[in-house]
């Protein structure tokens, strides 16, 4: 699967270094950089601007190149020669950024990876895997469910807060234009390792108390900030950014009924993490397709 994903990786560089000039490189982002992908996900691409590695600053006046005539983004790109898909964007580095920080948690807290897949498979096999399907109504993105797992974990004294390290081992900035191009915003990056930083004693809970934390624990009106659209607040990192505005009211009470269903279902363990029956099958057929993955 590694191998797959680095040879389409490396068709894609080839054919836009042969359409629009050898100063492109491509890069990856997303749950395939820090192992918590599932055999069938697609590889989220950034296709890099030589010209503009800050972004879209607000005094470069100068046109932008043809490779930004294409929106990609709209567009899901196959390899033929590897069978793989793509989700690509031109320039738009703040996924990779997101991706480093996400990593470095995973670095932090090994287990961290495998848990975030569980978690992800589980709300896939409840179809609430679905933020940008068309004809369906939004739910979570696998980024969402990720942010909200690291919180999770942060609450219970799992993992640091990286981006409060007085010493950063990243720190840039990106200019971010919306999606007509009229406005730009700079986003600052910046996060560090904490390496002085000490977890709670013990393992990891079980996914049921994830599980419950959303069901029963987590309190939706006191803990949602006011001034964020949407019925579930779920911040980027680096921007002032609900990544989950999208999901309405009966979406997120889907979601609450299923966490509170999974929590009474106690009867599969799979490596001491509790999950329904359809996602015990999912994770059984995805773990074994991933004994030859290497994150």
């Amino acid at each position: 699967m590694k191998l797959r994903r680095q040879k389409t990786l490396q068709n894609l560089a080839a054919v836009l270094q042969a359409k629009y000039g050898s100063g492109y490189e491509v890069e990856p982002f997303g749950s395939t950089c820090y192992g918590a992908s599932c055999s069938s996900s697609d590889i989220d691409v950034s296709i890099l601007d030589p010209e503009r590695p800050f972004g879209f600053d607000p005094k470069d006046e100068k046109a932008l190149p043809p490779i930004y005539s294409v929106r990609y983004a709209d567009y899901e790109l196959t390899d033929p020669k590897t069978g793989m898909s793509c989700d690509v964007n031109v320039n738009c580095r703040l996924g990779t950024y997101n991706t480093k920080l996400i990593r470095q948690y995973c670095l932090r807290l090994p287990p961290l990876a495998q848990y975030i897949r569980n978690i992800k498979l589980w709300v896939k096999s409840k179809d609430l895997n679905n933020p940008s399907t068309r004809g369906v109504e939004p739910s979570f993105s696998s980024y969402a469910i990720t942010l909200m797992t690291i919180a999770y974990l942060q609450s219970l004294g799992f993992l640091p807060n990286l981006q409060t390290d007085r010493y950063p081992i990243f720190e840039t900035h990106f200019w971010e234009r919306s999606s007509s191009g009229a406005r730009r915003t700079r986003v600052d990056v910046r996060f560090g390792a904490r390496k002085l930083w000490k977890p709670a004693p013990g393992s990891l809970p079980p996914i049921e108390r994830w599980f419950n934390f959303w069901a029963h624990e987590f309190d939706y009106a006191k803990e949602m900030p006011k001034q964020y659209r949407g019925d579930i607040v779920v911040l980027d990192p680096f921007q002032e950014k609900n990544v989950a505005r999208r999901i309405s009211a009966r979406i997120l009470g889907l979601f609450r009924e299923s966490c509170e269903a999974a929590v009474r279902e106690s009867d599969v363990v799979f490596k001491a993490n509790r999950v329904s029956d359809k996602a015990a099958e999912l994770l059984t057929e995805e773990f074994r397709k991933a004994l030859k993955y290497e994150p």
